[in-house]
């Protein structure tokens, strides 16, 4: 036994169609209001190029040959920047709603703060060897100096 057709009979329906166009029009405005939403998530990206590009023995060589002025200030901008990024992403909203749409950022969260901890544990690795190194070749410079002061001279002119 057939029937009438139910799926004809609503499409012809205007009502039906009046509710099928609002529904697209409030899911128009959730994908627009969410693509919005996550423009703050655009802040984020710079950890994530830095995290792409950031190579480890470059920053060593450039440091061991930088002044230690400039090696000092390279330290300190660079750790303020990391340390300002991790504390950016701890302070990360995980969740955000646009009416039907729920955005989840605990993703994006997840895969830069290893990023920020890996580079700072990288630096103050860097730091501590830089650091001695600098404070060997000092010591052996000062020890010279004190040596050769430190001799009798062998005939005094006078």
């Amino acid at each position: 036994a057939e029937g009438p057709d139910a799926a004809r009979i609503l499409r012809a329906s205007t009502r039906f169609e009046r509710v099928q166009r609002e529904a697209e029009a409030v899911m128009e405005e959730d994908f627009t209001r969410a693509a919005q939403y996550a423009e703050i998530f655009e802040d984020y990206r710079a950890i994530h190029e830095f995290g792409e590009t950031w190579d480890f023995d470059a920053y060593s060589e450039a440091q061991a040959a930088a002044t230690v002025q400039d090696a000092v200030a390279t330290f300190r901008d660079d750790t303020a920047k990391l340390n300002r990024w991790y504390r950016d992403l701890d302070r990360m909203k995980l969740f955000g709603a646009e009416r039907n749409l729920q955005i989840n950022s605990k993703t994006l969260k997840n895969s830069l703060i290893p990023v920020t901890t890996r580079v700072l544990d990288n630096l103050r690795g860097l730091l501590l060897a830089v650091g001695r190194d600098r404070a060997t070749a000092s010591l052996s410079e000062y020890s010279s100096k004190a040596r050769d002061l430190g001799e009798q001279p062998r005939q005094l002119a006078g």
